[in-house]
C-alpha cells in the first residue's frame, strides 16, 4: 500500500473503509475492501 495507517484509520472512521473491531484491540479490514477503494495489496504482503 502506498498510504500511511493514519490514512487507513481516518477513512474507518469516517466510514469509507468498513473495519472489524478484533478481540485484541486490533483491526481486521478485508483485502477486497482495500482494493475496492483503490488500494492496491500486494499479495506478498498477506501471503502465509
Amino acid at each position: 500500500m502506498d498510504c500511511s495507517h493514519w490514512t487507513v484509520r481516518r477513512w474507518i472512521t469516517n466510514g469509507a473503509l468498513p473495519a472489524r473491531k478484533m478481540p485484541s484491540g486490533g483491526l481486521r479490514i478485508a483485502v477486497a475492501d482495500l482494493e475496492s477503494i483503490g488500494e492496491p495489496v500486494r499479495p506478498d504482503k498477506h501471503a502465509a
